[in-house]
């Protein structure tokens, strides 16, 4: 007997604001950084968090990149309807609903984003490589790592500066009867690396 499993239910950007973890799975193209950005001008606006409390995270640094322009932009977007709300465009879905409170609070959530807008640089917008590497450093020595480490992604090219040392140093190995593999180091390469380590 085959179980059915519902259809999972489309995101609606104005319903409730999701509270604890909420995955949303969704194709390239989709809008993954439209809803990002305009769920943190709602966070703020709302008054459900200030910009310190939102942790915004993306996979590369190009993404990451993106995503910082693209949440800064619809902060200024809604920060400038609510100064003139009865010019918002009808279609544009987030700044209709944003805009249709009372004057008071329409004052309150342009005063929310222009204190978002103030502190926006020291926000913490980051790739999950960074952000632990954050959390590593925040932990101090109640953390069990190298301070000195960095964090690298997936295929990062290191410095040859920095491989031409490791490199001197596996030749200078070889002369204590070790031998270092011929192609012990490739300029731009991790695994060159990990590789002029290996003696055989």
């Amino acid at each position: 007997m085959t179980k059915t499993v519902p259809a999972p239910e489309a995101f609606d950007l104005l319903g409730p604001l999701p509270e604890g973890t909420t995955v949303l799975e969704a194709s390239a193209g989709t809008g993954k950084t439209f809803t990002i950005a305009a769920l943190v001008a709602r966070y703020v606006a709302e008054d459900v968090a200030t910009m310190d409390q939102l942790l915004v995270v993306s996979f590369s640094r190009e993404s990451t990149r993106e995503l910082r322009e693209r949440v800064r932009e619809r902060l200024v977007d809604v920060r400038d309807a609510l100064a003139a709300p009865a010019a918002v465009d009808p279609e544009n879905r987030l700044l209709v609903h944003l805009t249709k409170v009372d004057a008071k609070e329409l004052a309150a959530r342009r005063r929310r984003l222009e204190e978002a807008l103030a502190v926006f640089d020291a926000a913490t917008v980051t790739t999950t490589h960074g952000f632990c590497q954050q959390v590593l450093l925040a932990l101090g020595t109640a953390g069990d790592h190298d301070t000195g480490a960095t964090l690298l992604y997936h295929g990062q090219r290191v410095s040859c500066e920095w491989q031409s040392r490791q490199a001197r140093s596996s030749t200078e190995r070889t002369s204590t009867g070790a031998r270092a593999t011929d192609a012990s180091v490739r300029p731009g390469s991790v695994g060159g690396f990990v590789r002029a380590g290996r003696t055989s």
